[in-house]
């Protein structure tokens, strides 16, 4: 089981959670599998953790707008209002900070924002270059001046690793250098221009 597989371990990443689903799927895999990882982990004697959670926790409809959201921007306090997402991050984040407290382990949560990269599932980013690469008009959401952050899971992956190897706890934002959305879109049409490919 997982508390086997543990053995010998020194730190976890932890990155599983439910993208889709009922509140009660949702649940069912995000806080309850983080509850099983963290008894195996005590079992075990792992006494390192790095959470992965997301910036939907934050309660965005009390921040004024273009305010700077950083680690002490306040949560969502209203979590019945928001998606199943967001209600089990906060139960996931709680747990974890908790548990991991009371044992006295290094702890990180990490809140990343827009995740791009290879085998990416979401579109979410991966929609714009191949967008772009058709031509014509296109329309971009919101503001072009709206800021966004991405960044590349491979740079997260690195920076968990390297939270877990120096026993770095507290609550952090993993994001890459900001810029605007059309910025963004800019450099992607450029790359494009210029024979880029990804």
């Amino acid at each position: 089981g997982l508390v086997e597989a543990l053995d010998g371990v020194d730190a976890v990443v932890h990155c599983a959670a439910a993208m889709s689903g009922d509140l009660r799927e949702q649940r069912a895999l995000t806080v309850a599998g983080t509850e099983h990882l963290l008894a195996a982990m005590d079992a075990a004697g792992v006494r390192r953790l790095v959470s992965l959670s997301s910036f939907a926790v934050y309660d965005f409809l009390g921040c004024a707008v273009d305010s700077l959201v950083d680690e002490a921007t306040p949560l969502e306090r209203h979590s019945e209002r928001r998606s199943p997402y967001t209600r089990v991050k906060l139960e996931q984040e709680n747990l974890v900070r908790a548990r991991a407290v009371a044992n006295g382990w290094h702890w990180a949560i990490v809140r990343p924002g827009l995740i791009v990269g290879p085998y990416d599932p979401t579109s979410r980013f991966t929609y714009w270059p191949t967008r772009l690469a058709r031509g014509g008009t296109v329309l971009a959401p919101g503001r072009p001046e709206r800021p966004v952050q991405f960044i590349d899971v491979r740079d997260l992956a690195q920076w968990c690793v390297q939270l877990a190897l120096t026993r770095t706890s507290g609550i952090f934002h993993a994001v890459g250098s900001s810029g605007s959305m059309a910025e963004a879109l800019q450099a992607q049409r450029r790359g494009r221009a210029s024979g880029c490919r990804g």
